[in-house]
C-alpha cells in the first residue's frame, strides 16, 4: 500500500486492486486508526507512491518482516498468535455484530462471493457481552452505534471535533466506487 491510498481528511483507505477487481474498495478508517495513521503520516516525508509502510531501508515490507516485526508484537501483547486472516475475520465479525448489512459487508472485505462472505461475517467474537461494548470503544475509538455509521456507509465518516466533510449520498456512493 503506497502513501497516496491514505485519505485522512476523508477518514479512508483506498485499497488498489490486487487480485480481482473487487479488491479494489474504499474502506472507512475507524476513529482510533485515523488518530494512529495521523501520527504515522506525521513522520512520513516524500512521495506519495512511496510505501505508507516502509521498512527501515524505505522499502515495502515483506510478508516475513509484517509476520516477524507488526503481527507477532502484536500477538504477544494480547496472548494470541495473529495472522491476517485473524484480522480479516474479526472485522468482519465486527462488521456483523454492528448490524452492517452483508452486501455492504461483502464489499469491505473485498469478496466476490457472498457465501464466503456470509460464512466469515457469521463468526462470533469471543469477548463476553458484558465486555463487549467496552472492547469495541477501546479498539475502534467508538461505541458500537458510531461503528454502525462509519462502516455501513449511511452518513458522513465520524471525524474528531472541528474536522468537517460534507459528502452528499450520491458523491459518497461515487467515492466508494472510486
Amino acid at each position: 500500500m503506497d502513501r497516496e491510498h491514505l485519505d485522512l481528511p476523508g477518514c479512508r483507505l483506498r485499497i488498489p486492486r490486487l487480485k480481482t477487481d473487487t479488491s479494489k474498495r474504499v474502506v472507512p478508517l475507524a476513529p482510533r486508526l485515523r488518530e494512529l495513521l495521523l501520527d504515522h503520516a506525521a513522520i512520513l516525508s516524500g512521495d506519495p507512491k512511496a510505501p505508507l509502510f516502509p521498512n527501515r531501508n524505505g522499502r515495502r515490507q515483506t510478508p516475513g518482516n509484517v509476520r516477524t516485526r507488526i503481527l507477532s508484537p502484536a500477538g504477544e501483547a494480547i496472548g494470541l498468535h495473529v495472522t491476517p486472516h485473524m484480522l480479516r475475520r474479526t472485522f468482519a465479525s465486527l462488521l456483523a455484530e454492528f448490524g452492517v448489512p452483508p452486501r455492504r459487508a461483502m464489499y469491505l472485505l473485498g469478496h466476490t462471493n457472498p457465501t464466503l462472505t456470509m460464512s466469515v461475517y457469521q463468526q462470533v467474537l469471543d469477548v463476553s457481552a458484558a465486555n463487549l461494548r467496552t472492547t469495541i470503544e477501546g479498539l475502534l475509538g467508538c461505541d458500537p452505534a458510531a461503528g454502525f455509521e462509519v462502516f455501513a456507509g449511511r452518513q458522513d465518516w465520524l471525524l474528531p471535533a472541528g474536522d468537517t466533510v460534507h459528502l452528499s449520498r450520491d458523491s459518497r456512493r461515487s467515492a466508494d466506487q472510486a
